[in-house]
């Protein structure tokens, strides 16, 4: 009976209970936690219950509450960290299909300029920098080369500020032979403060593509 009471005694300490002394129907203590060492057939004719020290479950519990409360801490950092990844991926898929776009539309007055010689030689490409005020429509009608310098003008600009967020276009001609144009285009990405570009020197706030067209 001794040994039971030992082995019950250490289950006890194992779980956190700290055994105390009490005593059973036969009248022998016992430790708090074990069966009583009398046994269903005790000379008292009855088994002692089983009992726990007060305090145990509760300090168990306890235990148990700060380790679900760190694991929490640990989810929720995660869970943010990849929040600001998936955030940050976003941003620059976003920049990246701006900048597409940018290319896309400098190629498309690159492209006007040379199907329009005559318009470059009469200067209508030197300085662009804003849609004109009163364009041509040149849509389904005849115009002169210069008429259609303006009417590409127009155009292009207003496709910009269709397609690119807060963004301007300008063309400006280089001295030299043969002729040469330089196409810039300016934006703001969307969402985000404007970035200084020492490449931009007109426009510095903001983002910028440039290149070159020779005539």
């Amino acid at each position: 009976m001794r040994a039971l009471e030992q082995h019950f005694a250490a289950n006890v300490r194992s779980r956190g209970a700290s055994p105390r002394r009490v005593a059973s129907p036969c009248g022998e203590p016992f430790s708090c936690g074990t069966a009583s060492p009398c046994g269903t057939a005790s000379p008292c004719g009855t088994a002692s219950p089983w009992r726990w020290c007060p305090g145990a479950a509760g300090r168990l519990r306890g235990t148990s509450l700060i380790e679900v409360l760190i694991a929490l801490l640990v989810l929720a950092i995660g869970v943010l960290g990849t929040i600001a990844l998936e955030t940050t991926g976003i941003q620059y898929a976003g920049g990246s299909l701006v900048r597409e776009q940018a290319v896309a539309l400098m190629d498309s007055m690159a492209e006007r300029i040379r199907a329009n010689p005559l318009g470059v030689t009469a200067g209508g490409y030197d300085s662009i920098s804003a849609p004109p005020l009163s364009p041509p429509s040149c849509e389904g009608a005849v115009c002169t080369p210069a008429q259609m310098a303006a009417y590409d003008a127009a155009q292009w600009e207003t496709a910009i500020a269709d397609e690119l967020p807060n963004a301007h276009g300008a063309v400006q001609s280089l001295p030299g032979t043969p002729r040469r144009f330089l196409i810039t285009v300016y934006w703001s990405e969307a969402g985000g403060a404007p970035k200084p570009n020492a490449a931009c020197p007109s426009d510095p706030s903001k983002y910028c593509l440039r290149t070159f067209v020779r005539t």
